[in-house]
């Protein structure tokens, strides 16, 4: 697609744990976008044509609430500069509220204040633009569009081999090993998780739990429950390289979320074929349709040791060596991201509402 350079200020343009918005931005720049990073000077003065924004709850992640408000009242600035300046806003709706819900009822005034100066929101799937219509009507009155997650690219080479990447996280051989990674945070219902592994039998069976988390209570609570030698901890941050490794040791990739829209962490555990457990929640059954229930196994919660046994049974079944998702390339989707980007921007661009599917 031909046209001006469209000018995108990211927010995030990465983010050092999810290669995701990385290579979305990557995509856009290789379709002649010219994308930079966030920061509230640019956001206040800079040149761009799109505000592109991921998490407009960003500033109630914090505990401090000077801070917090700090952040609330210079992003609140920098979205009527951008509206005041004719300049677009996008949202992509990774999740409906912030995951640690501290500040409820000012996030929520501050939502309902957001989603109407928004000009464009993005879903990554049919159900998730529906329960965002339903939390969040206003979005209705402007265009949306879906655009499902992109996959995450595989790194070259052949992958690593399981007796290998067992050997390295120092597994026995034999290991059924039931993996959790990703930041430790309290909406994924770690302890619940252990709580229902810990009462699977099974001599073989591991539970490896490995990531950060800011929260001291929920690590707390965390600890309190890995008397368990079948749990094995691996706190602190995942180094890129070692993200492959975790996933050739893994049966299967689980989660046990208590509140999910979309999931970046089953995506990538797709992206390195291993099967996937996850709550019927969100956009769950819908990426269950695009990669198929031989990789995705759906559960109603709470999670329990009969959901885990049965997923390992599930998990140890033969299937394709890898699913098919060459529906979510991460350049089609860029490609999906830019044709939406310019519509929006099209001086002819009519104001009334428009929903599509943006694949």
């Amino acid at each position: 697609m031909t046209g001006p350079v469209l000018r995108v200020l990211a927010w995030p343009r990465a983010i050092r744990l999810n290669p995701h918005f990385a290579s979305l931005n990557a995509g856009l720049e290789a379709h002649g976008c010219r994308v930079q990073a966030f920061n509230y000077w640019r956001g206040f003065v800079g040149r761009f044509d799109v505000l592109h924004i991921h998490f407009p709850t960003s500033p109630f992640g914090t505990r401090r609430v000077p801070i917090m408000l700090a952040r609330l009242g210079l992003m609140i600035g920098v979205i009527l500069a951008t509206k005041a300046r004719g300049r677009r806003v996008v949202w992509t709706v990774h999740n409906l509220a912030d995951h640690e819900r501290r500040y409820p009822a000012l996030e929520a005034r501050f939502m309902r204040w957001f989603v109407r100066r928004v000009d464009l929101t993005i879903h990554m799937s049919q159900s998730g633009r529906r329960l965002a219509l339903e939390r969040f009507p206003a979005i209705g009155a402007h265009a949306t569009a879906v655009i499902p997650h992109a996959h995450y690219e595989a790194a070259p080479g052949a992958p690593m081999a399981r007796a290998d990447a067992l050997e390295r996280l120092g597994l026995p051989r034999d290991a059924v090993v039931l993996l959790a990674l990703g930041h430790m945070r309290r909406y994924k219902n770690l302890p619940a998780l252990i709580d229902a592994f810990a009462a699977c039998p099974g001599d073989t069976l591991r539970l490896v739990i490995a990531g950060k988390t800011g929260d001291p209570d929920l690590m707390d609570e965390i600890r309190a429950r890995t008397g368990d030698p079948r749990v094995i901890m691996a706190y602190g941050a995942v180094p890129d390289a070692d993200v492959p490794v975790y996933m050739a040791a893994a049966t299967i990739s689980v989660a046990a979320y208590r509140d999910i829209l979309n999931s970046g962490s089953a995506l990538l555990a797709l992206s390195h074929a291993c099967p996937v457990l996850v709550p019927d929640l969100g956009a769950m059954a819908e990426l269950q349709s695009v990669a198929g229930s031989d990789w995705i196994r759906l559960f109603t919660p709470p999670v329990t040791a009969d959901v885990l046994r049965s997923a390992i049974e599930w998990a140890g079944r033969p299937r394709a060596s890898r699913p098919d998702l060459a529906a979510l390339s991460p350049d089609a989707m860029a490609a999906a991201h830019l044709r939406e980007l310019r519509t929006l921007t099209a001086p002819a661009v009519v104001s009334k509402p428009r929903s599509r599917l943006a694949t």
